[in-house]
């Protein structure tokens, strides 16, 4: 994570997995590693439902401000305009 004056980014390396940027947005969920996955859905420490970036969106929908999302081959970026 990275602040500067005027906005956050955070930084994914890897980019984004056997899935389109549409389809994220959307809610596709998609993984690395299941076995990481699973381990971490039973401790209760996610809820691997693919919905983290539908709610994303819907807690921004009446800002001004909203996270961009930006993915490439290799990293997968939010900026936050401070």
């Amino acid at each position: 994570m990275e602040f500067f004056e005027d906005k956050c980014k955070i930084t994914s390396p890897g980019g984004i997995f056997n899935a389109s940027m549409e389809e994220i947005m959307k809610g596709t969920q998609t993984y690395r590693n299941h076995k990481l996955v699973n381990i971490f859905d039973k401790l209760g420490l996610i809820e691997n439902f693919g919905t983290g970036m539908p709610r994303t969106f819907d807690a921004y929908k009446n800002e001004d401000r909203k996270p961009v999302f930006e993915a490439t081959d290799n990293f997968f970026y939010v900026h936050y305009l401070i």
